[in-house]
């Protein structure tokens, strides 16, 4: 730590962009929510440089590593310590991609400087090992006295990101990177009882990289009946589908989002073949699924698009009889209605057309309506304990039209899922019952 030369407290940072653009949005962002913690249109021009601060100096370092120095006026800090640690390294130290790697301070008044240094400090806190520093906590109005009586009481998590609370407000904001979850649910239980598929899974979040998951999907088709050309039953066997795949995500820019999974797939539908066929009934496959997520410019709208199952046809008699992966396009849109710190309401809809069966007589939009499945929902989180969702799909080519019923229980770093198709005539879907639970840690 060195003295800067014109009374202004300068932080040398290392950033992650693609591009000098992205560069310098990510520090002008960073100004911004190190100190006012508000959109920068919000903050009159004359007090821009005396309290949000300025970037002096911006270089390309490596093939996606920027060096940028910003100062700022050391009335921001006061004589509080904590207020220094904050404006240097506070929210954005559980950003990614971005390193404090060089501090200039000129003297300020109440802050004379290092007394004990590192060694000093650990025998002071007892911490022989690990960081020293959580991340920032800033309850306005308070001062370190009255910050260091207020003890965490609970922790929250929505989504990915966690909260850690104080009888009165939250108080610090951090980010879980790991997740495990299960997913059981019948399937079709108006045809049979035998029918449900199971899903396991694990996400981890690396830092500066993306989202990493592995996940496994089994589906039971239940015990069926071998008969022969004359009607005669033969004996019984099992019938099942599957797939492991491993999934990558990561951020494009500040309003792209890409993710991919690279999955194999078996297919069991029996143990041998029919009649005089060669074969064994199963079959194997590989595909791949993309999707992409875009944050617009208009406030709080996010839209989205996948293709799913592209990969070769799967074979189980011979190639003359492959059959193609049931390849599908989702595009879709997510809304939110109402944001406040414990009311949130989203409104999503999306549209899904299969690309393998096309009929070929309709114009091209018409038939990317009358054979697309779409599907609109309500979702509400009351703070961080509980969501109700309700939708309704309609499927124009199957002549379906039917609700749906979903809700959440969270508490800590656990959370259960729970989705309802509601009892309804004519319907093969009725009565299924999806159950989820995630762990986060």
């Amino acid at each position: 730590m060195r003295s800067h030369p014109n009374d202004r407290i300068r932080a040398v940072y290392q950033l992650t962009a693609r591009d000098r653009p992205s560069a310098r949005a990510k520090a002008e962002d960073m100004i911004v929510e190190q100190t006012v913690e508000v959109p920068a249109d919000c903050v009159p021009r004359q007090l821009r440089r005396t309290i949000v601060g300025t970037i002096e100096h911006l270089e390309r370092v490596g093939s996606a590593r920027w060096r940028v120095a910003c100062s700022y006026d050391v009335s921001v800090v006061g004589d509080s310590i904590l207020q220094l640690f904050n404006l240097l390294f506070g929210n954005i130290s559980m950003l990614a991609g971005i390193r404090l790697v060089e501090l200039h301070v000129p003297p300020v008044p109440g802050l004379p400087g290092p007394t004990f240094g590192i060694p000093g400090l650990r025998t002071l806190t007892g911490a022989a090992a690990g960081p020293l520093l959580c991340a920032a906590a800033k309850p306005v109005g308070l001062s370190p006295a009255g910050l260091a009586r207020m003890p965490t009481v609970d922790v929250h998590f929505k989504g990915s990101d966690g909260f850690f609370a104080t009888a009165n407000q939250v108080t610090v904001y951090a980010r879980p990177w790991r997740l495990v979850g299960l997913m059981h649910s019948n399937w079709l239980p108006e045809l049979a009882t035998d029918l449900f598929f199971d899903s396991p899974g694990y996400v981890q979040y690396f830092p500066g990289v993306g989202t990493l998951g592995l996940h496994i999907t089994y589906l039971n088709l239940g015990e069926n009946v071998r008969i022969d050309e004359l009607g005669d039953t033969l004996g019984f066997f099992p019938s099942f589908e599957g797939s492991i795949g491993l999934s990558f995500g990561t951020r494009l820019s500040s309003s792209i989002a890409f993710g991919w999974t690279g999955k194999f797939i078996l297919s069991k539908l029996a143990d041998a073949g029919a009649g005089k066929e060669q074969g064994k009934g199963q079959g194997t496959s590989f595909a791949l699924d993309a999707g992409l997520l875009y944050q617009t410019p208009i406030k709080r709208l996010t839209i989205g698009a996948a293709l799913t199952n592209l990969g070769p046809k799967i074979q189980y008699i011979d190639a003359a009889q492959a059959d193609p992966l049931p390849r599908n396009l989702a595009i879709g849109f997510s809304c939110k209605l109402l944001e406040s710190a414990y009311n949130k309401l989203t409104l999503l809809a999306d549209l899904n057309r299969d690309l393998v069966s096309r009929d070929t007589r309709q114009g091209f939009l018409k038939s990317v309506f009358n054979e697309s499945i779409e599907n609109f929902g309500l979702e509400y989180w009351y703070g961080s304990y509980f969501a109700g969702r309700v939708g309704y799909v309609y499927d124009p080519d199957g002549q379906l039209k039917y609700p749906t019923l979903g809700s959440s229980l969270q508490y800590r770093n656990f959370r259960f899922d729970l989705a309802y198709v509601p009892s309804s005539k004519n319907l093969a879907l009725a009565n299924t019952l999806r159950l989820a639970l995630l762990g986060k840690f």
